[in-house]
């Protein structure tokens, strides 16, 4: 799954249905700490290496249209995140790995 960053700070999620693999593709170039700049509700923070992504807003967001099952295959992800210890705040946030989109 990939959260495509716009420069204006929104996201759109592109590849939903593949779960695994979890990213933020930054459409401009990352400061060390570019993270008060979101101003779409899917991502809580972000540094140059990880993003920490709302679970319930990309479950939204990306569940809509997709097969039987992928619900439970979401909830695997997130488990298995989970138990690498890539969430945090109860479980309500799980990390990505940040990319910057080829210029």
């Amino acid at each position: 799954m990939i959260m495509r960053w716009a420069a204006d700070g929104g996201a759109r999620i592109e590849e939903a249905d593949v779960l695994t693999q979890l990213k933020v593709v930054l459409a401009r170039p990352a400061s060390e700490d570019a993270t008060a700049g979101s101003s779409d509700e899917l991502i809580a923070g972000m540094n140059h290496a990880h993003a920490w992504v709302v679970v319930a807003e990309l479950r939204r967001r990306s569940g809509a249209g997709q097969a039987p099952g992928w619900g439970e295959a979401f909830d695997a992800m997130i488990s298995y995140a989970r138990s690498a210890g890539w969430t945090s705040d109860g479980g309500r946030l799980v990390r990505a790995h940040v990319e910057r989109a080829p210029s």
